[in-house]
């Protein structure tokens, strides 16, 4: 549903010797005595991009009556328990139609709306969290930078795969085995390199800020190119629309456009809270807390992590709904003129996640 690049963001700001004394050789964290004034004041300056980002969203999203509404429907459907369901009681749930909002979640995390095919469990949304968090702990433990590496292209490889199995599938062609691979080579080639290209650039600049915003920057960059790729076809084509009734009215590049740019939007927005919630409050727990072993900083790294992906995941999936309202006076023409001549005033299509 929603592949948010948690691991390689997260992973890139623990690793930025700013943050963690990593030792350049094994990657094994020094422990400081003392946390030093110019350390803590250093990452004191990422409160005001956190508070401002917290704001932000709360200010944008109360606009909307049904954000909240959305947001405990995402929290159902990225349960984890959801991936015990048996495909063959998800499509006897779906044949009745359920109305309750626990059922309508597991379908909606399970079905593909387009095709009403059962998503592969590993690349659905309650697999988003416990892979993720795999794919963290992987990166932790690397010893060098030939198995980060090993790890960021396992992680790319994974946002690919969920891009292509929750996107929206609906166009008027397919991608042939051929196309899908080779979409999955340039995606995952081209976002491991953004990613590396942009710590490389921040570390000759030897900027402050700029060091700061390298987690996100490489993130986002790879998040644009990675939906990108493996959606491009949908922004050349267009997308299915259809009526209130929800009957087909045509296919549209407009809807299309705005589906993928929603999807990179929400996705850099968990992107931006996850890159200054965690190590903000590692900096603090390391004055209260001792870090006297790799084992139980990494641990609580996890911890942290986790604590933060559980809220921040159906915030930002939620942003945008899955089924998108648009005014046909958006829609291209000729399609637009068609639309009007048959009274239809709004269409909806599927956002994809």
């Amino acid at each position: 549903m929603h592949s948010v690049d948690y691991s390689s963001l997260i992973i890139s700001l623990i690793i930025q010797h700013h943050l963690l004394d990593y030792s350049s050789v094994n990657h094994r964290l020094k422990v400081t005595p003392h946390p030093g004034q110019k350390y803590t004041q250093s990452k004191m300056h990422l409160l005001k991009p956190t508070c401002l980002l917290i704001l932000s969203l709360v200010v944008c999203t109360n606009a909307s009556a049904d954000y909240w509404t959305r947001v405990k429907f995402i929290s159902h459907a990225i349960n984890p328990l959801n991936l015990m369901v048996t495909k063959e009681h998800v499509m006897e749930l779906d044949k009745t139609n359920p109305t309750d909002m626990r059922s309508r979640a597991l379908l909606a995390a399970r079905l593909h709306p387009d095709t009403k095919e059962l998503i592969p469990a590993v690349l659905s949304l309650p697999a988003i969290i416990p892979v993720n968090l795999l794919i963290v702990a992987g990166m932790l433990n690397a010893r060098s930078s030939a198995s980060m590496l090993a790890w960021q292209v396992i992680n790319q490889s994974a946002n690919t795969g969920v891009n292509w199995a929750n996107g929206n599938k609906s166009g008027p062609n397919k991608l042939s085995m051929n196309e899908l691979m080779m979409s999955y080579a340039v995606s995952v080639l081209a976002s491991c390199s953004l990613s590396l290209a942009v710590k490389q650039i921040a570390l000759k600049r030897k900027s402050a800020w700029l060091t700061h915003l390298t987690p996100l920057l490489a993130v986002g960059g790879a998040n644009c190119v990675n939906v990108g790729v493996m959606r491009g076809r949908e922004w050349f084509e267009g997308i299915k629309i259809y009526d209130d009734d929800m009957a087909e009215v045509g296919v549209s590049r407009q809807a299309a456009k705005s589906a993928i740019l929603h999807t990179i939007i929400s996705r850099n927005a968990i992107a931006a809270a996850l890159l200054m919630v965690p190590p903000v409050t590692m900096v603090q727990l390391t004055k209260v807390m001792s870090m006297s072993t790799p084992m139980r900083r990494q641990l609580t790294e996890l911890l942290v992590i986790l604590g933060c992906m559980v809220p921040a995941v159906p915030m930002g999936v939620a942003l945008y709904p899955q089924q998108e309202r648009m005014s046909v006076e958006k829609v291209e023409e000729p399609l637009r003129t068609t639309l009007r001549a048959k009274g239809i005033t709004q269409v909806t299509y599927n956002r994809g996640l």
